[in-house]
């Protein structure tokens, strides 16, 4: 059975270089937000995902505030692994409620390592 990963990315261009970069996982299936508004809804709508990438600039409501309401949500128990072209300390990030980080730009295999350590 596929694992279900959702990518949160407002920028067309990084949300295809994930998505590349995770057609090295054969046993995945992604979902792609383009914000967090989209990204609420889909998970309204009984999207049931595993692992969440978040980008943490989103136009609208941030990548902070959607990890505040996720967290919120009744049975979400996803794993959200923020990435962020913008230095923020890991222990604040995980204060915020996200389980890892990722500096953009990153090397795909860098993605690929940390998404396998959560679909285990």
């Amino acid at each position: 059975m596929k694992k279900l990963i959702l990518l949160v990315e407002d920028n067309p261009e990084h949300a295809e270089i994930v998505q590349i970069a995770l057609t090295k996982l054969a046993d995945v299936e992604i979902k792609w937000a383009k914000d967090a508004k989209e990204a609420l809804d889909l998970l309204k709508e009984g999207l049931k995902p595993q692992l969440i990438l978040l980008d943490y600039r989103l136009p609208g409501m941030s990548g902070k505030e959607l990890l505040e309401r996720l967290r919120e949500m009744e049975g979400m128990d996803a794993k959200v692994i923020v990435l962020t072209a913008e230095y923020i300390s890991k222990a604040e990030l995980m204060e915020d409620g996200c389980n890892n980080a990722l500096l953009k730009p990153f090397l795909p295999n860098e993605l690929i390592a940390k998404i396998k350590k959560y679909l285990r």
